[in-house]
């Protein structure tokens, strides 16, 4: 008989809560996938990714968002060569576009880096049956074994979003150390390319260790999840497509 299902009185309520997550199946829930925009929208409103993956209700893409999608595209093309010109919407970073579409060549850099895992953090192919976590990077640069880069570009406004970019930037860096046992430093830079700012993180191995076991529960939670409730308030449905477009019944109006 397993001892961790023997009545203790002592354990505390987040022990027991670890010990019940450690004994389920990990991919038990409604959702078997999650990346970090999927975790940050549940965490905000389980119910938004109830509609989104198991209702399958389309969720369109807005003016900003499509306009975020056509400048990233830009973006990639003229690091791969693939356009000549630098695009105006890039402007703002020439110099540094100008080095990533001169050293494209050496075989270092990579756009649009796919990384995927199973629950155990072995990383996997992305349409791998066990693919449980799933990244893209826009860019990522390694300049040996043991030392990377990533950047990431935003379009709209830095301000507001700190947190979460700062939050973004670190499981990104989390998944790279997973995905590359020998890695042990990173830099990462957001380009906020219509402000002209950045944002710049670096990384060891050792600090994004201490992070690993919050993330990993933080995502056991989204793929064990069976209720999904909604979490209606005039901030998160402010932005929420389904509240917008009246197809969730919990949606709390904004006006």
């Amino acid at each position: 008989m397993n001892n961790d299902f023997v009545f203790n009185p002592s354990r505390t309520a987040n022990e027991i809560a670890v010990i019940q997550m450690e004994n389920i199946d990990p991919r038990s829930g409604l959702v078997k996938k999650w990346s970090f925009s999927s975790l940050k929208k549940f965490e905000t409103c389980p119910h938004s990714i109830f509609l989104k993956y198991i209702k399958q209700l389309k969720e369109e893409s807005g003016p900003a968002a499509e306009r975020g999608v056509k400048i990233h595209k830009m973006a990639e093309d003229y690091v791969r060569g693939d356009i000549l010109e630098l695009p105006p919407e890039l402007r703002k970073f020439e110099t540094g576009f100008k080095k990533l579409h001169e050293d494209y060549h050496l075989g270092t850099i990579h756009c649009e880096y796919e990384m995927a895992f199973t629950v155990d953090w072995v990383q996997c192919t992305w349409d791998d049956n066990q693919a449980w976590a799933r990244f893209i990077l826009d860019l990522f640069i390694q300049d040996d074994p043991t030392s990377a880069r990533l950047k990431d570009h935003k379009t709209g406004r830095r301000e507001g979003n700190e947190i979460k970019h700062a939050e973004q930037s670190l499981m990104y860096a989390c998944a790279l150390f997973q995905y590359f046992p020998l890695l042990q430093f990173i830099e990462s830079e957001f380009w906020y390319l219509d402000e002209g700012t950045k944002m710049t993180k670096t990384y060891t191995r050792e600090y994004c260790a201490m992070f690993m076991p919050k993330i990993d529960a933080r995502a056991k939670k989204m793929t064990t999840e069976t209720t999904f409730i909604a979490r209606p308030s005039k901030s998160n449905c402010r932005w929420c497509y389904y509240a917008k477009t009246k197809q969730c019944d919990w949606a709390e109006p904004t006006l």
